[in-house]
Order: structure tokens, then C-alpha cells, then sequence
């Protein structure tokens, strides 16, 4: 049974449409304060999608070694 399919590529898309969102408006030449407020959640999702990324594949990582040691 297949539960999470497709999950990492799902996760690590969106962590590289949240990267590539924060490097089109960090290269803007002009930020006001509205557009700094913008930038400061697209930071936070960016922090966010990479952590989720990052956990999922810890998670799997650990599934699979705990398999392992199962099986030894």
C-alpha cells in the first residue's frame, strides 16, 4: 500500500517554486513596504517547504532503517 505516492516530488516542487518566488523579488531593484511585507512570508513559506522536504525525507530515511534492522 502506497499511502504518500508522489509526496516527495510534490514537496520538493514546491520548495523549488517558493526558492525561485524569494530569488525573483530579492532581485527586484525597488521594495517598498508593502512589497517587504510580501517578501517576509514568502520567506517564512520557503522556511517552511524546505523543512516539510527535508522532514519527509528524514521520515523516510528512518522507515527504511527501521525495516532493515527488522529484518536482520
Amino acid at each position: 500500500m502506497n499511502f504518500y505516492g508522489n509526496l516527495r516530488s510534490q514537496l520538493l516542487r514546491q520548495l523549488n517554486t517558493d526558492t525561485n518566488r524569494v530569488a525573483a523579488i530579492a532581485n527586484e531593484p525597488e521594495i517598498d513596504n508593502v512589497d517587504m511585507a510580501y517578501f517576509g512570508d514568502l520567506i517564512k513559506q520557503e522556511r517552511l517547504s524546505s523543512f516539510a522536504f527535508h522532514e519527509q525525507v528524514r521520515v523516510q530515511h528512518s522507515l527504511f532503517k527501521t525495516v532493515l534492522d527488522g529484518v536482520q
